[in-house]
């Protein structure tokens, strides 16, 4: 007998634990690699560029991606501390 999880759990779970993700993932891997094929066989100079570009750039967006989540984790601490007083009774009523 499968047992679904509950919605605070499964949040709770890191995302390589939820039950789609592996099929989403080769299915996204698949169609990635049909479109390249199709590519290639149509255009063959610029599907080689692309293989090439493609880690390229990623490797360029990495140190953006570090910056969006440092503003991010900023934000959301801002503004934490700006709604503590707010929250805070709501939080001690809980554990009452």
């Amino acid at each position: 007998m499968h047992r679904t999880l509950s919605s605070s759990r499964r949040e709770r779970l890191p995302p390589a634990l939820h039950d789609d993700v592996r099929g989403v993932t080769s299915c996204r891997a698949m169609t990635k690699l049909l479109l390249w094929s199709i590519l290639f066989v149509l255009c063959w100079p610029v599907a080689l560029l692309a293989l090439v570009v493609y880690p390229l750039l990623w490797l360029i967006g990495l140190p953006l991606r570090a910056l969006g989540s440092t503003v991010r984790a900023g934000v959301e601490l801002v503004l934490a501390l700006a709604l503590f007083p707010i929250l805070l009774p709501a939080r001690l009523l809980r554990r009452v």
